[in-house]
């Protein structure tokens, strides 16, 4: 393993553990709510900007993970809608797709599939893991995130909590919430 796959590692390990200062402004629960065909289910997690459901989708019959921010958090929606716009030019087998983008007064919403498995986040605070698991991992988040700034979409918040696993050995890079196109400064 090398120095900057180390470094790396640590770094991503250090943003993790570091607070969100953001998101003093909490959103009222939504269980049971529905937006659209998703009829949201239990609350998954909670960032500073939105909050993610477990939901299930009418019309496909699965169920599906459902972010949500309120329109009353001005500040936060131009973040969101750049975050739907990122994913949607990323098509890649490693980063999260998006299924849906939708607005119901006063919610703002994207669909994405649900990740049964959990974050690399979950699988750091079982214990450490192997090298050559650590590089397998990691191999498929720098070629996601390589396709990513090969489009011009940097993802600025790399960290375990933001890395999925679908099983133990395949990775999304997910939330692109903080994510800058190179195109547009300001974006």
């Amino acid at each position: 393993m090398t120095r900057s796959f180390m470094v790396i590692l640590q770094f991503t390990v250090i943003l993790s553990k570091a607070k969100d200062l953001e998101g003093s402004k909490r959103m009222p629960s939504l269980e049971g709510t529905s937006l659209g065909r998703y009829r949201l289910g239990r609350r998954l997690g909670r960032g500073g900007m939105s909050e993610v459901y477990l939901a299930h989708d009418d019309l496909m019959n699965r169920e599906v993970a459902v972010k949500v921010v309120s329109s009353t958090h001005t500040d936060y929606i131009e973040r969101f809608q750049r975050e739907a716009e990122a994913i949607g030019r990323l098509q890649h087998d490693h980063i999260l797709p998006a299924y849906d983008l939708g607005e119901q007064p006063p919610w703002h919403y994207l669909v994405m599939p649900y990740i049964v498995y959990g974050t690399l986040q979950d699988v750091l605070e079982k214990g450490p893991m192997s090298l050559e698991y650590a590089g397998e991992l990691l191999q498929q988040i720098a070629s996601g995130l390589q396709f990513a700034h090969d489009q011009g979409v940097i993802h600025r918040d790399i960290k375990p909590s933001n890395i999925l696993l679908r099983d133990d050995h395949y990775a999304y890079l997910a939330d692109f919430g903080l994510a800058k196109a190179l195109d547009d400064p300001e974006k």
